[in-house]
């Protein structure tokens, strides 16, 4: 495999952790480094690990990924997205204001990496497959994320400055149409 395509699947699996990551910088109201980070490290973590583990699972798991990864996906994506548009109308000019402890706990960010990551995982199986090194292009992948979800979260940010009102409203929207994205993706 060539390191242009290494790369390119590396962005390809990082812009739904960017997409995710805009959610939680909505959700703030100053830029705090610590979130960056923890965003950053959480996405691009769990991007470098799944595709390893994807590897490793190999072909003993790879019918039963491939029939149920965009469903678990989905429901995750989905789930987080409802919340928040739901709170955000329950809250209406409030949403946004303060930073919420549930949209930056750690479960969120745990469940939002695990949900973005599935289709790293289904790589990972794909290299198996294919009988190519896992441990390089999960190095890249891990780094484009990282990067990628920092710049999300800094992004998210920006945007909440234009809908300071509906924040809550746009991160959840974010989320669900990353939900209903890997569901026609699916399907096509």
């Amino acid at each position: 495999m060539t390191s242009l395509a290494v790369i390119g699947i590396a962005f390809s699996l990082s812009m739904d952790a960017f997409a995710a990551s805009v959610s939680t910088g909505c959700s703030m109201t100053r830029i705090k480094k610590r979130t960056v980070l923890a965003t950053a490290f959480a996405f691009g973590a769990f991007q470098g690990i799944m595709p390893i583990a994807g590897y490793y699972a190999g072909l003993t798991v790879r019918s039963f990924l491939l029939a149920w990864e965009h469903w678990v996906a989905f429901g995750l994506l989905f789930a987080i997205g409802a919340k928040m548009v739901y709170e955000g109308i329950r809250e209406g000019k409030k949403a946004g204001c303060e930073d919420s402890e549930e949209l930056l706990s750690v479960r969120r960010l745990l469940w939002l990496s695990i949900a973005t990551s599935i289709d790293a995982l289904i790589i990972g199986v794909g290299f198996a497959v294919l009988d190519i090194s896992v441990f390089m292009p999960a190095a890249v992948i891990a780094g484009v994320t990282f990067v990628m979800s920092g710049i999300g979260v800094i992004t998210g940010k920006v945007l909440k400055h234009v809908f300071s009102e509906y924040v809550d409203i746009l991160g959840g929207i974010i989320l669900i149409g990353l939900s209903i994205k890997i569901l026609v993706e699916h399907f096509q």
